[in-house]
C-alpha cells in the first residue's frame, strides 16, 4: 500500500475541486492532526463539495460506540479516479456502519492510505445574500419586521455574513421561534448562491 502525507492528499484534493467547480476559489488546508479543512465563499452547495472532497477520507467515526475505523483506496494516478479498496466499517465491533471491500478496478490502479482521517467543509456565504434572504423570509413568515432590525452581521476576517438571531428573540418571540427563522434564512442564503452560481 502507498501511504501519502497530508500535504499530499490536500494537493488532491484541490486538484478534483477545480476540475469539478470551476471558477471557485477553494482554501485546502492541512491541519494538526490528520485532518484537512477546505473553505470557500458562495459558490457550489456545501453536500456538493462534501460529496468531493470526503472521498479521500482515510477514517470513519461511529458515534454511538465512540470508534474510528481505517479506509483504504484505490486511486488512478492518469485518471484522478478514487474508490473504495477497504472500508473497515465498525459493524464488527458493535457499531452501525457496514465495512466494505473491493477488488482492484484494473490496470493503472493502486492501493494507498491518503493522509487525512477527516475532511472538514465550511461554505461562507457573504452579507448580500443573507440580506435579500431576510427579505425573502420576511414575505414568507409574514414577520415583516425583520427587514427593520439590521440582524446581519460580517465576520471581518471572510467578509462572510452572519445572523445575530437574538435580534429576533428581543422583539417579541420566544428563542424557539428566533432559531426558526435563524435556521430559514440560512437556508435561503445559501439557496441563493447556489443560484448565483449555477446561473454564472
Amino acid at each position: 500500500m502507498k501511504y501519502l502525507t497530508t500535504a499530499q492528499t490536500a494537493a488532491l484534493i484541490r486538484k478534483d475541486l477545480k476540475a469539478n467547480f470551476p471558477g471557485v476559489k477553494f482554501s485546502v488546508r492541512s491541519r494538526s492532526g490528520s485532518a484537512i479543512n477546505i473553505e470557500y465563499t458562495n459558490g457550489p452547495a456545501e453536500a456538493d463539495v462534501k460529496a468531493i472532497a470526503r472521498k479521500y477520507e482515510a477514517a470513519g467515526f461511529d458515534g454511538m460506540i465512540d470508534y474510528q475505523y481505517n479506509i483504504s483506496h484505490w486511486y488512478n494516478e492518469a485518471t484522478g479516479e478514487v474508490c473504495v479498496a477497504n472500508n473497515q466499517g465498525s459493524a464488527v465491533t458493535g457499531g452501525c456502519y457496514e465495512g466494505e471491500q473491493n477488488d482492484c478496478p484494473g490496470e493503472g490502479w493502486e492501493c494507498v492510505s491518503f493522509g487525512a482521517d477527516y475532511i472538514f467543509v465550511t461554505q461562507n456565504i457573504t452579507a448580500g445574500h443573507f440580506i435579500d434572504a431576510v427579505e425573502i423570509v420576511a414575505e414568507k413568515t409574514g414577520h415583516y419586521d425583520l427587514t427593520t432590525l439590521d440582524a446581519v452581521r460580517v465576520t471581518e476576517s471572510t467578509k462572510a455574513g452572519w445572523i445575530n438571531y437574538s435580534d429576533f428573540a428581543c422583539n417579541g418571540r420566544d428563542w424557539n421561534e428566533a432559531q426558526w427563522i435563524n435556521n430559514l434564512i440560512y437556508e435561503t442564503a445559501r439557496e441563493l448562491s447556489v443560484a448565483e452560481y449555477m446561473a454564472a
